[in-house]
Parts: structure tokens; sequence; C-alpha cells
């Protein structure tokens, strides 16, 4: 499963390409969450800034879901992790994204 974290844009072919019918829209960080527990997610793209649906949340606190799954679980393999804010923050985001890759990586050997 292909999600996208938003609470304005929606998927289209300009932001993912042909593929973009395969991208799930979802608008919380709560659904967000219940979608990553099923397992079935193997990419998610983000958006930093939820002002409009889920003001107290951000797409780092999806980021940092995904590292305390890491950490709670061996087996959870990280899916392939998307920023698509132009928040001057998204840069945090990316920050934590690579530490997570860097995690994965030495989990595969």
């Amino acid at each position: 499963m292909k999600l996208f974290l938003d609470d304005v844009r929606t998927v289209s072919e300009s932001t993912h390409g042909t593929e973009w019918k395969e991208w799930l829209l979802v608008g919380t960080v709560d659904e967000c969450k219940r979608l990553l527990d099923t397992g079935d997610v193997t990419h998610i793209s983000l958006d930093y800034d939820l002002s409009y649906s889920d003001y107290a949340y951000t797409g780092m606190d999806v980021i940092e879901y995904i590292g305390d799954k890491m950490l709670a679980d061996p087996t959870y393999k990280l899916p392939v992790i998307y920023i698509h804010s132009v928040h001057d923050k998204a840069r945090k985001m990316w920050e934590r994204v690579n530490a997570l890759q860097a995690m994965q990586k030495i989990r595969e050997g």
C-alpha cells in the first residue's frame, strides 16, 4: 500500500507520475498510523504541516512513529519515504529519514 499524507493537496500525476492512482490519500496522522500498523505500507509520501485537518500533529510525527516501530520490532521493514513539503522543517524530516534508512541498512547487513 502507498500512502500520501496531506490535508490540502491531492495525489496526482504531477506529484507521483503515472503511478498516482496507486496512492491512497490520508488526511490525518492517526489514520496514517492505523494503516502503518497493518504492515501493508510499502511507500509513504509526507507533508509536514497538517494545519487544516490535524493541527496537533505533523509529518514528523509519522516519521517518529515509524522509528519507534523499528526500535520495537526488529522485523519491521522501513517503507520508502518521500517528503513533499516546502515547510522549512522538512529538512529535519529528511535528516530523520536518513537515520532510519541507515538503521535499515545495518539490519539488512
